[in-house]
């Protein structure tokens, strides 16, 4: 990069995760799948999701760790040389933890539990 070559690399990379992203059918599907996932994060309530809106109410960090992975893939899919293999890696981690964040926070509070009885003391008074 310090010998002026940076454009080339560049172009290089791109061109390569265009030939990843159309060098098959299937991949094909990455930004639809992303584009979708984006829709449904977006509005919850539209797709029967109104657990993870509740959950977006009672984890006020999971609505900026979505936005910093869509950060993530917004600046490692164009820049890295295997660029549309990251898109599917990052959802195979973070869609089950939205799922477990979603469905914990679905379910009702846990209400504290009953104090124990007082246990009898060996002293008696007398």
């Amino acid at each position: 990069m310090l010998t002026g070559d940076a454009w080339d690399i560049l172009r290089r990379k791109a061109s390569q995760n265009l030939d990843g992203l159309v060098g098959s059918p299937l991949t094909l599907l990455i930004p639809v799948g992303l584009a979708a996932l984006t829709w449904i994060l977006l509005r919850p309530e539209r797709f029967g999701l109104g657990a993870l809106r509740t959950a977006y109410r009672r984890s006020p960090y999971l609505v900026e760790w979505l936005i910093s992975l869509g950060v993530l893939l917004a600046v490692a899919v164009p820049t890295n040389d295997t660029g549309w293999s990251i898109p599917p890696t990052v959802m195979l981690f973070s869609v089950p933890v939205l799922i477990a964040v979603a469905a914990r926070s679905a379910a009702p509070p846990r209400s504290a539990p009953a104090p124990a009885p007082a246990r009898p003391t060996a002293e008696s008074p007398g």
